[in-house]
């Protein structure tokens, strides 16, 4: 019996804890950016509980979604979505510079009122060092290529998920100015793997035996809004970092001064505005050039 996907080929559930792991990268980055700029002193001790429990895990939680993504969507039936696959890991390369980018100008044009400046040699080095927060687009299209020729491997699942344990014990030995963020990678690559262990190995079991409680559970109200959100984790990425940017200057300046407030607001700003955004270029039929661009420029060349 095979995981049920809802409109559009999307998984809710899935979907759901995308949206939640993104709305903790988006938290966790407006701690760190406070503490870096060192604004509301009186809350350090707030901000820092609050970015040491969400990195303690939000990204792990989030390569093990991207793995299961992953084999659901590529992995699963391999020959016939091969050209997908690499058309994706093209998308999400050229995503990764485009942003990459972006965000070198916005600090070189803003240099002196943000946290981090750059400088041309940043540029230069996005092929091979990246800039936060993109590292893990960059890690991702490392997994994808890496898992995908180890899925033709025939061993059992079992001596996989140890391999990959290996390297992230491994990743502890690597200093971490290493480039093209190997270190990363290693590190990574046992929870990217075990979301594709997860759908490849124990989805199917827990799916028929406990089928009767998973007809019960498709009867439950899902969590829409986190749904909602996790279909637009990508937009979200890789802009709301330009916002909570923008915004601890601009918040305080119009008079939200108060710590929850700005916290509140900063974060829905986030959120909402990026997919606003997203809608906006959609309605335009522009958004699929910006996050899936070589799909798109495969789809206006290919002789029809």
């Amino acid at each position: 019996m095979e995981v049920k996907a809802v409109q559009n080929n999307r998984i809710g559930w899935l979907d759901a804890w995308k949206g939640f792991a993104t709305l903790l990268v988006v938290l966790g980055h407006i701690a760190d950016g406070y503490l870096d700029a060192g604004m509301f002193p009186g809350y350090t001790g707030v901000l820092q509980t609050g970015y040491d429990i969400i990195y303690s895990f939000h990204m792990p939680l989030f390569f093990v979604l991207s793995g299961y993504a992953f084999y659901v969507a590529y992995a699963k039936n391999r020959e016939v979505k091969k050209r997908s696959m690499w058309l994706q890991i093209g998308n999400i390369a050229v995503v990764y510079i485009l942003f990459s980018v972006l965000q070198w100008c916005f600090k070189m044009v803003f240099a002196g009122q943000v946290n981090t400046t750059y400088t041309w040699k940043h540029l230069w080095m996005i092929p091979v060092r990246t800039m936060a927060p993109y590292w893990y687009l960059y890690v991702l299209v490392l997994l994808y290529m890496v898992t995908w020729f180890i899925e033709r491997v025939k061993q059992p699942e079992w001596l996989k998920v140890f391999f990959f344990l290996g390297l992230y014990f491994l990743s502890d030995l690597l200093p971490d100015s290493i480039l093209f963020e190997i270190k990363r990678t290693l590190y990574y690559s046992f929870f990217f793997y075990f979301g594709i262990y997860l759908a490849k190995a124990v989805a199917p079991v827990l799916a028929e035996k406990l089928e009767p409680l998973i007809k019960h559970y498709r009867k439950i109200p899902k969590p829409g809004v986190l749904r909602w959100i996790g279909t637009y984790s990508l937009e979200i990425y890789v802009t709301h970092c330009f916002i909570t940017a923008a915004n601890r200057r601009i918040l305080p300046a119009i008079g939200i001064t108060n710590f929850y407030c700005n916290i509140v607001t900063n974060f829905i700003m986030a959120v909402l505005l990026p997919v606003a955004a997203a809608c906006i270029l959609k309605h335009l039929r522009l958004h699929s050039w910006i996050f899936r661009p070589v799909t798109s420029l495969t789809k206006h060349t290919s002789v029809r």
